[in-house]
């Protein structure tokens, strides 16, 4: 018995604690920093969450793989400004939450967290 406790305070020891995965939502309000209700290219260019391009050319958003390579800065911003552009569909300059969360469901935007 003593054994099976031993092992399990080492194993415990070794986890990581996980940070709770963000959704859409989450991650709108976390880049809608004047809390209008919309996105403007300035907050999503500014916002820190990372942007990259999928094979399927999808927005990947989050931290990238251990694997990946990390994506250079003048890189992320141009991904971000084609996510803007493509975000923005009735094209007058801010995303709202609609256009953001239709996104979202058409697979256009996916979550890395």
């Amino acid at each position: 018995m003593k054994r099976l406790v031993r092992a399990g305070l080492m194993l415990s020891s070794l986890s990581v604690p996980v940070p709770a995965a963000e959704n859409g939502d989450d991650i709108f309000n976390r880049m809608d920093t004047n809390r209008d209700q919309q996105l403007t290219l300035d907050e999503v260019l500014t916002g820190d969450i990372p942007v990259r391009r999928g094979e399927r050319d999808e927005f990947l958003l989050g931290p990238t793989g251990q694997r990946e390579e990390a994506v250079p800065g003048d890189a992320t911003e141009k991904h971000k400004r084609a996510l803007f552009e493509r975000l923005d569909a009735d094209r007058n300059g801010a995303v709202s939450r609609r256009e953001w969360m239709d996104s979202v469901s058409t697979g256009l935007v996916i979550f890395r967290y």
